[in-house]
């Protein structure tokens, strides 16, 4: 399965990956960290606003010849240009309110640093999956493994580690199916952790 790097996506393309993430049905008695954004608009403005800085910044691939799975990755090394870092703030307060976003990250603060943060910080190199979406109609046909093998091929031939964050057990477990570790835990709420993953090359 070749992997495309994605330079447009169409609003409804646009609108169909954020509507994945605020669909998403959680169990074992977790919750979708981005419900602290507050409504399921709210959450799906959200994930526009971020999906529309990574396709600028280039960070987007997709999978398939019907663009079955999207993945964002980025790699310690890759910065996003300046211009975009400064608009992203603005387009995101126009999203959601201010008051959800700024309870959202004191709680992600008050959590501690994620291991792409403290990799970041020790200079360690890295290559991060910051977005891993399988369309509602090809989930649990494999796109999921397909689509980290991209990451994992980067990582592979830098010989680096590959990190990604996830918000469910459920999740976590997929991933160490996938060849992953689970790396550390950060509790957001009593029904909101966030769990960072990470894979070695051979």
């Amino acid at each position: 399965m070749t992997a495309e790097n994605v330079r447009t996506l169409t609003d409804g393309e646009i609108r169909e990956i954020a509507e994945t993430y605020a669909d998403y049905a959680f169990s074992n008695g977790e919750e979708n960290f981005f419900t602290l954004l507050g409504s399921r608009e709210d959450i799906i403005r959200y994930q526009a606003a971020s999906l529309k800085m990574a396709l600028k910044a280039g960070w987007i691939w997709t999978i398939g010849d019907d663009r079955q799975a999207y993945i964002a990755i980025t790699t310690s090394e890759w910065k996003p240009p300046v211009s975009l870092l400064v608009k992203f703030p603005f387009i995101v307060m126009k999203s959601v309110r201010l008051s959800s976003l700024t309870h959202m990250l004191k709680l992600v603060r008050r959590a501690g640093p994620s291991l792409a943060d403290m990799m970041r910080k020790n200079k360690e190199p890295f290559v991060n999956v910051a977005m891993l979406c399988v369309r509602k109609p090809y989930q649990g046909k494999g796109y999921m493994r397909q689509a980290l093998d991209v990451a994992k091929s980067m990582a592979e031939k830098k010989g680096i580690p590959c990190v990604l964050e996830t918000d469910e057990m459920v999740k976590v477990e997929k991933y160490r199916h996938l060849g992953m570790t689970l790396a550390g835990m950060r509790h957001i709420t009593t029904t909101m952790t966030l769990y960072d993953m990470i894979w070695y090359p051979s």
